[in-house]
C-alpha cells in the first residue's frame, strides 16, 4: 500500500507530501490543476521514463519518494527481490523508493537507502502499484500478461494443474540440457575428453589420500628445521628436572630431599602426612616426565633428506591445489567429477539414447498436463467473457463485444503449457473483434482493467491501483455504476483516483483538492486534504461549477448521504 508522496521541484510542484489512506483516495481539481502532475511523478518511482524537462524552472533536480506498506499476500516475493539485490528489509515491512533526477540528465534509483538499478525499481513497482488511465495502460496491453490474468481467475482450479504443468515442462527441458551436453561438435568432446584424462593423470600422480596430509607434513617439516633448537632445550629440561648438574641439583632430587624431611615431621605430627603423600606424587610424576624428555631428546635428529622429501611433496600438492581446488578435500572432490564426466563421454551413445527415451517420456507428460489445462482454460475463459461483457455493460459499454482468444499448439509450449492466450476486443456495432491494443481507448482500456479488477479482486497480489481520469466519456447511470464499482475494488485494493465526476468522488473515504495559485509571478500546485465541509464544497463546485449555490450545497450533501448508505450495503 501507498503510505506516503513527496514531490520536490516537479513541474509546476514546489515541494508537495501526501499521506494516502487505505480504501478510496480521490483526487479532483479544475482541469489544469495538476492532478496528472502527481501521478506522473509517482511513475517515476515507479521505473517510468525520467525526462530532465520535467525540473521545475529555476531548480537543478527533481526529487520523488514514495513510502510503502507490502502486505502478507506479495511480501514473500518483494523480500526475496530485496535479499538478492542486498537491499535491508524493514522489520515493519514498508519500503522507500526514491528517484532523484539533475538537470544534467543523471538520475539515481535508491530503495531502502541503497542505490539499485531502474530495473530492479520496475521489479519491485510491478508488485506494489498498477496505473491505469489515459496515459499508463501498463500490462492489459500486452498479450503475455493475459494468459496470467486468466489463470487468475480460475484459481485453485487452474493452480493444480498449472503447477504439474510447470513441474513437467522443467524436467523436460532438464533432460534436454542433457542432452544437447552429449551432443556437442565431436572435436569438441574430443578435446575435453583429452583434457580430463590429463587432468585425472595429473591428479592420480599425486597420490592423494589422506585429506589431513598436509597439516602433518607441516607439523613434520616445523620440527625437523628446528631440531637444534629442540634437541638443546629438550636436554636442558631433562637435566633440570631429573639429572642436575656441578652447580644445582636436579628439581627430582631436591623433592626427594624434601620428602625425607616430609617423614620426619608426620611420623611426628600426622597432620603432615597429607602434604607427605602430594610431594610423593608429584616426585613420581617428575619422574615419568624426566624418562619422556629424555627418549625425546634422543629421538631429535637433523635429517636434510627429509627436509627436502616433505619440501618437494608440499610443492606437489600446492601445483596440484592452484589448478583443481583449496584444499585436498577439494581436488578428491574434483577427481570424483572427472571420472564422471569421462564415464559419461567414453558412454555417451548409451547415454545419449537413455536421455532420447527420457526426454519423450517427459514431453509426453508434460503435454498430457498442458492439453488437460487448456481444456480448463477454455471453460474458465467462457465464464470470464461473460462477466467481463456485464461488467462493460455495466460501465457504459453497451454495444461491447469481449473474447478470450485461446489458441492451441505445441509451438507456443512454456511453463505455463501451450496456449496462447489474447484478449479480443469490439468496442461497436460491426467491428470486427480486434487486440486490446490496435482497438481500445485510453478511457475504455481504464474501464476494461476496472471490470477485470473487480472480478480478479481476490485473486490479484498487487496491493494499490491507480485510476487516472477514467471517467471520460461517462455521465449519468454510467458514472454512477462505475463509481459503485470504484468503491467495491477498493475493499480488495488500496484505490487512488483522479476524477472529473461528483459521482465517483462521493465515494471517497479520503478526499484531496489539488489547487493551482500563483505567488509572486510563479506557479504553484498544491494539496489539500479535505474534511467534511470540504468535501461537501468541492462536490458542489463539481456539480455546479465556480458559483457554489444553496441548491448545488444541497445537492452535494445528499450526494454524500446516499454514498455512505451504499458503502454500507458492500
Amino acid at each position: 500500500m501507498l503510505l506516503e508522496l513527496s514531490i520536490f521541484n516537479f513541474a509546476l510542484i514546489d515541494s508537495l507530501n501526501i499521506e494516502f489512506n487505505k480504501g478510496l483516495n480521490i483526487l479532483t481539481g479544475e482541469t489544469g490543476a495538476g492532478k496528472s502532475i502527481i501521478i506522473d511523478a509517482l511513475g517515476l518511482v515507479l521505473g517510468q521514463r525520467a525526462s530532465r524537462d520535467n525540473i521545475r524552472q529555476g531548480q537543478d533536480r527533481m526529487i520523488v519518494e514514495a513510502l510503502f506498506c507490502t502486505s502478507t499476500k506479495n511480501k514473500d516475493h518483494i523480500n526475496m527481490i530485496l535479499k538478492e539485490n542486498g537491499i535491508d528489509i524493514e522489520e515493519d515491512s514498508s519500503i522507500i523508493m526514491s528517484r532523484e533526477v539533475l538537470s544534467s540528465g543523471k538520475n539515481t534509483c535508491r530503495v531502502n537507502g541503497r542505490m539499485v538499478t531502474l530495473s530492479i525499481m520496475k521489479q519491485l513497482s510491478e508488485l506494489l502499484i498498477d496505473i491505469h488511465g489515459q496515459h499508463e495502460h501498463q500490462s492489459l496491453l500486452h498479450w503475455e500478461m493475459h494468459i496470467g490474468l486468466l489463470d487468475s481467475y480460475g484459481g485453485s482450479q487452474i493452480e493444480k494443474l498449472l503447477n504439474i504443468t510447470k513441474e513437467q515442462f522443467n524436467k523436460y527441458k532438464s533432460s534436454q540440457r542433457s542432452l544437447n551436453e552429449l551432443i556437442r561438435d565431436e572435436m569438441e568432446i574430443e578435446r575435453e575428453k583429452d583434457l580430463l584424462k590429463f587432468q585425472l593423470e595429473e591428479i592420480n600422480q599425486g597420490k592423494l589420500q589422506n585429506t589431513q596430509e598436509e597439516n602433518e607434513l607441516e607439523n613434520r617439516r616445523q620440527i625437523l628445521i628446528h631440531s637444534e633448537k629442540l634437541f638443546q632445550n629438550s636436554k636442558e629440561a631433562y637435566e633440570l628436572l631429573y639429572v642436575g648438574n656441578e652447580v644445582q641439583a636436579s628439581i627430582y632430587d631436591q623433592l626427594s630431599k624434601t620428602l625425607n624431611c616430609l617423614n620426619n615431621i608426620s611420623s611426628i605430627d600426622p597432620t603432615m602426612k597429607n602434604i607427605y603423600e602430594q610431594i610423593n606424587s608429584a616426585i613420581l610424576l617428575i619422574e615419568d616426565a624426566g624418562f619422556v624428555l629424555r627418549d625425546y631428546n634422543e629421538s631429535v635428529e637433523f635429517n636434510s633428506m627429509e627436509i627436502d622429501q616433505i619440501e618437494k611433496r608440499l610443492n606437489n600438492i600446492n601445483l596440484l591445489k592452484r589448478k583443481y581446488g583449496e584444499s585436498i578435500e577439494d581436488i578428491l572432490n574434483y577427481k570424483e567429477n572427472i571420472k564422471t564426466k569421462l564415464f559419461k563421454i567414453e558412454n555417451k551413445n548409451e547415454e545419449i539414447e537413455k536421455l532420447k527415451i527420457e526426454i519423450e517420456n517427459n514431453w509426453q507428460l508434460y503435454l498430457k498436463a498442458a492439453n488437460e489445462l487448456s481444456k480448463i482454460r477454455l471453460v474458465i475463459a467462457r465464464k470470464l467473457e461473460k462477466k467481463i461483457i456485464k461488467e462493460l455493460q455495466d460501465l457504459g459499454m453497451k454495444k461491447i463485444k469481449f473474447k478470450v482468444d485461446i489458441q492451441n499448439s505445441e509451438e507456443y509450449s512454456s511453463i505455463n503449457g501451450i496456449d496462447r492466450v489474447e484478449f479480443l476486443i469490439s468496442t461497436n456495432l460491426g467491428q470486427d473483434l480486434r487486440p486490446l491494443a490496435k482497438i481500445a481507448s485510453g478511457g475504455e482500456i481504464a474501464r476494461i482493467m476496472l471490470a477485470l479488477k473487480t472480478i480478479l479482486a481476490d485473486a490479484d497480489n498487487i496491493d494499490s491501483l491507480i485510476f487516472d481520469e477514467i471517467d471520460t466519456g461517462i455521465s449519468g447511470r454510467t458514472a454512477q455504476v462505475v463509481a459503485e464499482k470504484m468503491e467495491y475494488i477498493s475493499k480488495s485494493y488500496q484505490t487512488i483516483c483522479i476524477t472529473h465526476l461528483p459521482q465517483i468522488a462521493s465515494m471517497a473515504d479520503a478526499h484531496y483538492l489539488i489547487e493551482k495559485e500563483v505567488k509572486n509571478n510563479h506557479t504553484y500546485t498544491n494539496i489539500k486534504f479535505l474534511n467534511s465541509k470540504g468535501r461537501t464544497e468541492e462536490l458542489a463546485r463539481m456539480l455546479g461549477g465556480a458559483t457554489l449555490t444553496d441548491l448545488t450545497i444541497s445537492h452535494a450533501k445528499e450526494m454524500l448521504d446516499m454514498a455512505e448508505e451504499i458503502k454500507k450495503n458492500y
